[in-house]
C-alpha cells in the first residue's frame, strides 16, 4: 500500500542477510539516498568521518540498538494532519484543528504562527463553540502555543563504522554483500491522516487514520 504524503519510517524487524562464505569479512553498503552519520547517543556526528551514499565501509562489532530523543518538529509527519471531507485540517496539541491552509510557520519551541484569519474545529472538522477559555477564532499573525508533546524516544539500528560515527540499519542495502531483507512483513503506525495512493501514485479519496496499523507491501 502506497501512502501520502510520504513519512519517515521506523521498522521493528531487525534487518538479517544470507549465510556469506566470507563470513569474517564485516562490511556494508549503503543506501543511494544522503547518508547520515550519527554519535553513539544517536545524536548528529560531529567529527571529520564521511560515508558516501551507495558505497561499501567496513564495520566493526555487532550492530546496536541506540535509544535516543528527537525532535518532532523537524519529522516528516509534523504538522500532524486530520482529513475531513477531503479538507485538510493541523492539530494544534489538544482539542482544538485549524485549516492547513492557516498555517504560517513553527518556532523551534513549538509557537504557531497564523497566516490568516479562520475558525478553530474540532477533530470532526466542526467549528468549536470557544477554545482555550477564548473564541475559537484565529488572526493573521496570532501566535498559538502547540500543546502536543515536541520530541519522543526512538530506538533504532545501528551499524559502527569508524572513528565514533554510525550507520543507521535503514540507510544499509547490503551486509557482506548480501541483500538485506526482513523475516516478517513490515507494518506502519502513521501518526497523522494521510491518502491513499493508487498505481500511479495519485492520490485517491481512500484515507488511513492516524495510529492505524498498516501493512506495507
Amino acid at each position: 500500500m502506497a501512502l501520502s504524503p510520504a513519512i519517515a519510517l521506523t521498522q521493528n524487524n531487525e534487518p538479517v542477510f544470507a549465510a556469506s562464505k566470507k563470513a569474517t569479512k564485516k562490511t556494508i553498503k549503503t543506501s543511494t539516498n544522503g547518508i547520515t552519520l550519527y554519535n553513539k547517543k544517536g545524536n548528529f556526528y560531529t567529527g571529520k568521518k564521511k560515508v558516501k551514499s551507495n558505497s561499501t565501509i567496513k564495520t566493526y562489532g555487532n550492530p546496536v540498538w541506540i535509544t535516543s530523543r528527537i525532535s518532532l518538529l523537524s519529522s516528516d509527519s509534523f504538522p500532524i494532519i486530520r482529513i475531513n471531507n477531503g479538507q485538510n485540517y493541523m492539530w494544534l496539541g489538544d482539542n482544538g484543528y485549524i485549516k492547513s491552509n492557516r498555517l504560517g510557520s513553527i518556532s523551534n519551541k513549538g509557537v504557531i504562527n497564523i497566516a490568516r484569519k479562520g475558525y478553530v474545529y474540532d477533530k470532526n472538522g466542526k467549528r468549536l463553540k470557544s477554545y482555550r477559555g477564548g473564541k475559537a477564532t484565529v488572526t493573521r499573525n496570532q501566535k498559538i502555543k502547540y500543546a502536543g508533546k515536541l520530541t519522543e524516544t526512538s530506538r533504532e539500528l545501528y551499524y559502527y563504522v569508524v572513528s565514533g560515527a554510525y550507520v543507521k540499519a535503514l540507510n544499509v542495502s547490503k551486509i557482506n554483500g548480501q541483500y538485506v531483507f526482513t523475516k516478517q512483513p513490515t507494518y506502519v503506525v502513521p501518526r497523522a491522516d494521510m491518502y491513499v495512493l493508487n498505481k500511479d501514485l495519485k492520490e485517491t479519496s481512500k484515507v488511513v487514520r492516524a495510529g492505524s496499523k498498516v501493512k506495507i507491501d
